[in-house]
């Protein structure tokens, strides 16, 4: 309760009182107004007024002091009160400054134990660094030694390209053809150094221009390349053997032609019969020329230059056929 509050109740409590005290007095003064007291009765009612007067003062003083001193006891309780919630905020600042100082304890143990550990990490990558000195060399030999490998390795090819080139430029020629090798190759199909045909080139005797220039165009396809092999009688598609007419597979005429329809003549060109369980195919090996590039005639007359890519003859541009000339 509020000081004010306080004064205000005590303040209510004597008016209560002096209320009543005056009611009294004022019965009294009637009672001695109407019966027209003696002096002696008049002196005792003025006495009780002066005494109800001294009684609410000495009243009024008690409750006054009662007040300040109900206040004090109120200051005092709200002190101590306020006193209590210090100590109690006070209290639990301790107990967290406590808190705190465990982790701050905890997290420096942590850390010792973490400087220890650094300290062996630390230790394991300066011998790893060693370590990594040790093996960055050992790379280092093993990549020289990759390196003289590789370049080992591309001399091997190099000198068996060379050998291969060999065996088929200038005055070398194909193996003729087998049974087996024919059969070999028939299971592996057409690449760019093999061409199957269902039936010759010419369908009578007499050989017409297109026909020649066709045969002259895949004759200088596989030279102008790494040479290659023709086999006639052969569906492309099915790999079939069907066998060719052999009056129409005359090796003489179709090398004149292969003569009159080049550039220049293609070297070392054979052409040969082959029997295969009983049907005859027809086999044309053609080396690759040292003397590249050659062209064939066209029907119009044109002379064109064509090289095998894959299973398919293709047509050359000029800068292709500058750079055949260089490499010869």
């Amino acid at each position: 309760m509020k000081e004010e509050d306080i004064i205000n109740r005590d303040n209510r409590e004597i008016q209560n009182h002096i209320s009543t005290i005056r009611t009294r007095l004022m019965k009294v003064d009637e009672l001695y107004s109407t019966n027209q007291p003696s002096p002696l009765g008049r002196f005792i009612g003025e006495s009780l007024k002066e005494i109800g007067i001294t009684y609410l003062k000495e009243e009024f003083n008690l409750k006054k002091r009662t007040s300040r001193q109900t206040i004090k006891n109120l200051e005092k309780a709200e002190r101590k009160s306020r006193e209590n919630e210090r100590l109690a905020e006070i209290n639990e600042l301790n107990k967290q400054l406590h808190q705190l100082l465990m982790g701050v304890s905890e997290l420096t143990h942590s850390r010792n134990q973490n400087s220890d550990r650094l300290v062996k990490r630390l230790n394991k990558v300066d011998n790893a660094k060693k370590v990594g000195t040790k093996i960055s060399r050992l790379k280092g030999v093993l990549d020289s030694l990759s390196r003289l490998t590789l370049v080992r390795n591309e001399s091997l090819k190099e000198l068996r390209k060379e050998k291969s080139r060999s065996k088929v430029k200038g005055t070398q020629t194909l193996e003729k053809l087998t049974v087996s090798e024919f059969r070999r190759l028939l299971n592996e199909g057409e690449s760019s150094r093999l061409d199957f045909k269902q039936m010759t080139y010419n369908k009578r005797t007499k050989w017409k221009a297109p026909e020649r220039s066709e045969f002259a165009k895949d004759i200088v396809s596989f030279a102008n390349s790494q040479g290659g092999r023709i086999i006639l009688g052969v569906v492309d598609k099915t790999l079939e053997v069907i066998g060719i007419n052999t009056e129409l597979f005359i090796p003489e005429t179709m090398l004149q032609i292969a003569s009159s329809y080049t550039s220049r003549t293609v070297q070392n060109l054979e052409i040969y019969p082959l029997v295969v369980d009983g049907k005859t195919v027809g086999v044309i090996d053609i080396p690759e020329s040292s003397d590249k590039p050659h062209s064939f005639k066209d029907t119009s007359g044109n002379h064109e230059f064509y090289v095998r890519y894959g299973s398919i003859n293709k047509k050359i541009s000029g800068d292709e056929i500058q750079a055949m000339l260089r490499n010869r």
